[in-house]
């Protein structure tokens, strides 16, 4: 059977092995949305597998422990591929698995904008949890998993990480607003504390995923920087682990809109890592205590949280002052 397999889907030297995706071991438990040059020659080695070409995902009606993404997503823009991947995640079950295969364009033909690299597809996965790429395979075909998760509250927890979001919580008061929620973690740290919360967030996917986890907690998909608040003020609004993923001039457009939403004496709380003990490549800037109280002076007199884990910053700004 594995030859035979091998021998239909493989219409070049080289495609990754569909056992290694596939996994047989659920096989009579799996979907695969294929490209239409896999999908037939998937269908006639496999009929207890329903392939399907992209545009039939959303007549699918079950869940199952694995869904497998084949060579699909090239030639869509991002929003056409979030869709997709959504509609993929919504079909598999608790604890199951979403994989992504696509063309390396680091060493095939594939180039320009049909291109999706490994970070791209990263990116397009991390809302959903920590991708995790298998490394047998060959080299011109890259493909990611990644396993759904039960509840979040199931997840084991980095202890730093719960005692930071455990302290700004803790910081809050009155009707708190949060930009950058993810997936809602510190919004429901929050609401468990019998404060009301609202959380922004641009990823639809994230603000998808912590909707139906915390159903009573209101969720906006909008950027920050646009989001028409209707005249609404907040006794504390929060920025958590943002400032580090932009630039500096878009840090200062959010800080200001941040301020705006602030109630009289209200409070700003932004939290980053801490450069002295976490290095972070990626990020496009990074924050010791002197700087981050330099970004936050403008606005009062900001006060370090001692109470706090020390691989992270926690600074809040207090009294707003109304306007003359």
């Amino acid at each position: 059977m594995i030859a035979s397999l091998q021998a239909v889907v493989e219409p070049k030297p080289g495609f990754l092995d569909l056992w290694e995706v596939l996994d047989p071991k659920s096989s009579s438990d799996l979907q695969v949305i294929s490209s239409t040059a896999y999908e037939a020659s998937l269908k006639a080695a496999r009929p207890e597998i329903l392939a399907l070409s992209p545009e039939g995902i959303h007549d699918i009606g079950h869940k199952a422990w694995h869904v497998v993404f084949l060579d699909v997503l090239r030639g869509l823009d991002e929003g056409q591929r979030r869709a997709l991947i959504n509609r993929a995640w919504s079909l598999v079950k608790d604890k199951g698995k979403l994989t992504i295969v696509s063309p390396n364009p680091e060493a095939g033909e594939i180039r320009g904008e049909k291109a999706i690299s490994l970070g791209n597809l990263k990116d397009l996965l991390y809302p959903l949890g920590k991708p995790k790429v298998s490394t047998s395979q060959p080299y011109r075909w890259l493909s990611l998993s990644v396993r759904k998760i039960q509840r979040e509250d199931e997840r084991p927890r980095n202890s730093t990480v719960a005692k930071r979001i455990a302290v700004t919580a803790d910081l809050c008061h009155g009707r708190v607003l949060e930009f950058g929620c993810g997936r809602g973690e510190l919004a429901k740290a929050v609401r468990d504390r019998g404060l009301e919360v609202t959380a922004v967030d641009k990823n639809d996917a994230k603000i998808e995923l912590a909707a139906d986890r915390y159903p009573d907690i209101t969720f906006i998909c909008h950027d920050v920087l646009t989001l028409d608040l209707e005249g609404q003020l907040f006794d504390t609004v929060m920025l958590p682990e943002i400032l580090e993923h932009v630039p500096e001039p878009l840090g200062d457009r959010m800080l200001a809109r941040a301020w705006q939403a602030l109630k009289q004496g209200g409070r700003l709380i932004v939290t980053v890592p801490n450069r002295n003990f976490i290095p972070h490549p990626n990020h496009v800037r990074v924050f010791d205590k002197d700087s981050l109280a330099q970004s936050l002076a403008r606005f009062g007199q900001p006060v370090l949280v001692t109470d706090q884990p020390y691989k992270w910053l926690i600074m809040y700004v207090d009294g707003k002052l109304s306007p003359e």
